[in-house]
């Protein structure tokens, strides 16, 4: 079974949308929650930056802070939190994007509790492993005193 072509972990699907996201370059980039990019990221030739937090310590504005004024992009699994997203913006950031690596949704929980069920929440099994990400890009000021993003927008 481990060696079955698993669509689903497919590591091309993140290659796709690394490149989709971003493309290749020397990009500086904030993994927040998508660390399954980091080889895809590494393999385009980004600068990843990631937030080191404790497990089961919230991101905090303090931290998000000292690493924001580094990063050019944010990649982030949606859905995000209405006051991460207002960090972002008031951090010079805007919204240039939204990626769904699947076309449908994935199933979901009829309210029953199966063995399958049980099996997939107690060992992380999702049938969509994968996004959807939402990608952030900070806003630069051209010398006409203008705002624009860093790349080809």
């Amino acid at each position: 079974m481990a060696f079955d072509a698993n669509t689903g972990q497919d590591r091309d699907l993140l290659n796709q949308a690394a490149k989709s996201l971003i493309g290749s370059g020397d990009h500086k980039v904030l993994l927040l929650h998508t660390t399954e990019l980091y080889y895809s990221g590494r393999s385009l030739g980004w600068e990843m930056y990631s937030p080191y937090i404790g497990i089961g310590e919230p991101l905090n504005q303090k931290t998000l802070e000292k690493i924001l004024f580094q990063v050019d992009y944010a990649i982030i699994k949606d859905p995000i939190s209405k006051d991460l997203e207002q960090s972002l913006i008031v951090g010079g950031m805007y919204l240039k994007n939204s990626y769904a690596i699947y076309d449908g949704s994935a199933e979901k929980f009829d309210g029953i509790t199966t063995n399958i069920w049980r099996l997939r929440y107690l060992y992380s099994i999702f049938e969509q492993h994968y996004g959807p990400y939402k990608i952030f890009v900070r806003k630069q000021n051209n010398s006409n005193g203008s705002n624009s993003s860093t790349v080809g927008s």
